[in-house]
């Protein structure tokens, strides 16, 4: 059954089942130099066994490894706790639809991909990941100029590249195209300046780490033919998709995808018109193939655990109703 969500601080029988199933994520430290505290995750830079692609023009540079590894803690972080907790508050039930929601085993399902993130975020799982630098064209436009992608994946290279808007600092209040830096999203959800909501929680960096690992096959396993796709982007896409009223074409136009709505290779139209000779109307159980639809909940539940405070949905933005 559906809980009812909750609102403040997370009640103690909450918190009592936290502690019984997941260990305290977060030990506060004190910055030496500025005496700021700041948080530390529970996934140990040890623990990681990364494989870095150290080809020319893949390799990456120091200081970037280093911000790398960083992120993959809280990555691992954030997949576990998702694991752990994946019906945690209101998340999952807006993000995949009534008759997905009734499948037998589906929580379980989703534990799954939880599960299979972090194993191969950890390295410790059976698909050895590398991770790269190179500034690839899906990096650039055709001008040069950042093409706001920051991170993707090529399953079939079994490799995880970083573009160079990953690594550009982004405030917890600014907009922009690059991620929020993990650590400075749970700082300030600590703090009496809270801004916290779920779109800046999904766009972390942590949370783009985890997107990215879902676009493989080895994660999503036997719950999609394939590695999860980009069917919606963005926080409202993502909640109209299990309402079985996303127009893609519109929305591929809107976000500036419109060379994707009628492909010459029919076989790429992910929800077809009715002529199939475009895209239209998604049916809304494609939210078990489309990656943010894992992405948002996990998110949600990490920073709700991390924050120990609810994650909102930005001002003016509202859950819609599924049927």
């Amino acid at each position: 059954m559906k809980p009812s969500f909750f609102k403040g601080p997370l009640p103690v029988f909450l918190a009592m089942t936290f502690a019984s199933v997941v260990p305290a994520l977060y030990v506060p430290e004190k910055r030496a130099d500025a005496g700021t505290t700041i948080w530390e995750p529970q996934t140990k830079e040890t623990d990681l066994k990364i494989k870095w692609n150290d080809d020319d023009g893949f390799k990456c540079a120091d200081d970037r490894k280093k911000t790398i590894t960083q992120e993959l803690r809280y990555a691992v972080d954030l997949a576990k706790t998702a694991e752990a907790n994946p019906t945690l508050g209101e998340f999952y039930y807006h993000f995949f639809d009534l008759e997905t929601q009734g499948k037998e085993n589906h929580v379980e399902d989703v534990k799954g991909v939880y599960k299979r993130m972090s194993e191969m975020l950890l390295g410790t799982g059976d698909y050895q990941l590398a991770f790269s630098c190179k500034m690839d064209s899906l990096c650039v436009k055709k001008d040069g100029s950042p093409s706001g992608t920051s991170a993707f994946a090529n399953d079939g290279g079994k490799r995880m590249n970083f573009c160079d808007i990953f690594f550009e600092a982004r405030n917890s209040n600014d907009g922009g195209a690059s991620p929020f830096i993990t650590s400075d999203l749970i700082s300030n959800c600590k703090s009496d300046q809270n801004t916290i909501n779920l779109r800046k929680a999904q766009q972390s960096r942590a949370a783009i780490m985890v997107h990215e690992s879902a676009h493989t096959k080895y994660v999503m396993g036997d719950v999609s033919e394939k590695g999860a796709l980009d069917i919606a982007y963005g926080l409202l896409a993502n909640l109209q998709l299990p309402t079985g009223t996303l127009d893609r074409a519109d929305h591929l136009k809107k976000t500036g995808r419109g060379s994707q709505v009628s492909p010459k290779d029919k076989s790429k139209i992910v929800c077809p018109s009715d002529d199939g000779q475009k895209e239209g109307i998604c049916d809304k159980t494609k939210c078990r193939s489309n990656d943010d639809s894992y992405v948002f909940p996990a998110a949600g539940v990490f920073f709700t655990q991390a924050c120990e405070v609810e994650v909102p949905l930005p001002d003016g933005v509202t859950y819609p109703v599924l049927s």
